[in-house]
C-alpha cells in the first residue's frame, strides 16, 4: 500500500494524551561518510550513511523505517518532500542513493534529513518528542556551528510507516570530532596531551587534544570506503562475479568476518579473503602513511595515541597501528557517539542546575 498522508496517517493530538507533553530525549549524533549514528535516551541507531530523495508519487510500499515525508515544520524547503536514509535507501536504489560526503556543504544540507531518517529506525518512540542534540564535525568553525544548528533547530513533523511524529530539536552545539572518544577514556584527564586518529569512511582525521580541548586538527582524503571500493574491483572477484562488485556488500562481508560476497546462503557466495589480505597492507601504505607521518611529532610529545572509526575495526589493522604507537579504543565504531552522549548529558544537567 502506498503512503497517503490524507488517508493513512492519524492526526497529531487526536485522542492521545501522551501528545499533550513531548517526551524529552538527550541524544548524540555522528553523521559520518560511512556510518550515521544516534545514541542516547531510548535511541540506539547505527546505519550506513546513504541518502535518497524520493518523489512522493513514486514512493515504494511504505516500509516501517528508513523512509519519511516531511509534512510540516520550520524547515520550509523540505515541506512535501520525501527521503530514504540508511540501508533502506541503498536497498531502494543502490545506484541513485548518495553518501553523506565529508564536506561542510553536505553536512549542512543533509544534517536534518539524516537525523529525521535515523529516528524512523528506532522502534517504540512516542509521537511527540523533544531532543536535546549534540553532534560533531571535522574542522568546526563558528560559522559552521551556527549554520548546522540553525538547520536542526525548531519543530519538524514527519510521516513514516503510517504514523506522524513531531520532533522538536534543541541543539546543544556541534563538537569537534574525536571529543567523544576522550569522554570515555582515562586519557581525558586535565593536562593530558592526546592524539586522536579517526579512520572514517571518507577521510582519516588527525586531532590533537590537550585537557579535552582541541589544539589542531587535519583531515586527509581516503577513508575505509576507498579500501572497500578497491576490493570491489579486485580482478579475481570481478572474474567470479562476472561484474564489478558492490562496496556496500564487501563492507558487510568484512564486518561479518566471513569475507563472503553477499549474505544469501541459498546462492553461491564468493570469497574475497585473499584479495583482502593482499590489499590491506597496500591500503595502509597508500592511505594511512601520510596522516601517520604528519602525526608523528604530535604523538612523540603526547601522552597517548588513540584510534577510532570504522577503519579501526578492519581485521589486521590493530596490529599495524600498535606498531606505530596507537591504541584502538574499545568499540571503535561507537566510541565517539557514546562519549558525545556523556558530554550532552553533562551539558543538559548544567543547564537544569542553572534553571
Amino acid at each position: 500500500m502506498k503512503l497517503s498522508l490524507e488517508t493513512t496517517v492519524p492526526k497529531l493530538g487526536q485522542g492521545s494524551p501522551e501528545l499533550e507533553k513531548p517526551t524529552v530525549l538527550t541524544l548524540a549524533g555522528d553523521f559520518g561518510y560511512s556510518t550515521a549514528q544516534l545514541f542516547g535516551s531510548l535511541v540506539r541507531v547505527n546505519q550506513p550513511s546513504y541518502l535518497l530523495p524520493l518523489e512522493v508519487e513514486k514512493l515504494p510500499d511504505t516500509p516501517k523505517q528508513g523512509v519519511f515525508s516531511y509534512v510540516d515544520g520550520d524547515a520550509n524547503g523540505m515541506v512535501g518532500k520525501s527521503f530514504a536514509v540508511g540501508s533502506v535507501a541503498h536497498a531502494i536504489d543502490a545506484d541513485a542513493c548518495r553518501k553523506n560526503a565529508d564536506s561542510p556543504e553536505n553536512k549542512i544540507d543533509n544534517s536534518l534529513i539524516m537525523l529525521l531518517g535515523l529516528l524512523t529506525y528506532q522502534q517504540g518512540l512516542p509521537s511527540d518528542i523533544e531532543i536535546n542534540l549534540l553532534t560533531c564535525l571535522q574542522k568546526v568553525t563558528a560559522e559552521l556551528r551556527e549554520q548546522v544548528t540553525t538547520v536542526y533547530k525548531g519543530r519538524h513533523t514527519i510521516s513514516f510507516g503510517g504514523r506522524l511524529m513531531s520532533v522538536t530539536v534543541k541543539p546543544l552545539g556541534v563538537a569537534d570530532e574525536g571529543l567523544g572518544v576522550l569522554a570515555t577514556t582515562p586519557h581525558a584527564a586535565t593536562g593530558k596531551d592526546t592524539v586522536v586518529l579517526s579512520i572514517g569512511g571518507g577521510t582519516v582525521n588527525v586531532s590533537q587534544f590537550k585537557g579535552g580541548k582541541l589544539i589542531t586538527q587535519k583531515p586527509f582524503a581516503g577513508g575505509v570506503m576507498r579500501f572497500y571500493e578497491v576490493l570491489a574491483l579486485a580482478p579475481s572477484l570481478v572474474k567470479k562475479l562476472k561484474a564489478q562488485g558492490d562496496a556496500h556488500i564487501i563492507r558487510d562481508g568484512v564486518e561479518r568476518r566471513d569475507y563472503l560476497y553477499g549474505k544469501n546462503v541459498n546462492i553461491q557466495r564468493h570469497s574475497f579473503e585473499d584479495d583482502y589480505l593482499t590489499e590491506l597492507p597496500k591500503w595502509f601504505e597508500s592511505t594511512l602513511k601520510r596522516p601517520l607521518q604528519y602525526a608523528t611529532p604530535l604523538l612523540t610529545a603526547a601522552d597517548a595515541g588513540l584510534v577510532f572509526g570504522g577503519g579501526a575495526m578492519l581485521p589486521g589493522i590493530e596490529a599495524l597501528l600498535k606498531k606505530c604507537g596507537y591504541t584502538v579504543v574499545d568499540d571503535p565504531v561507537n566510541a565517539n557517539v557514546k562519549g558525545l552522549y556523556e558530554v550532552a548529558k553533562a551539558m543538559v544537567a548544567k543547564e537544569d542546575n542553572r534553571g
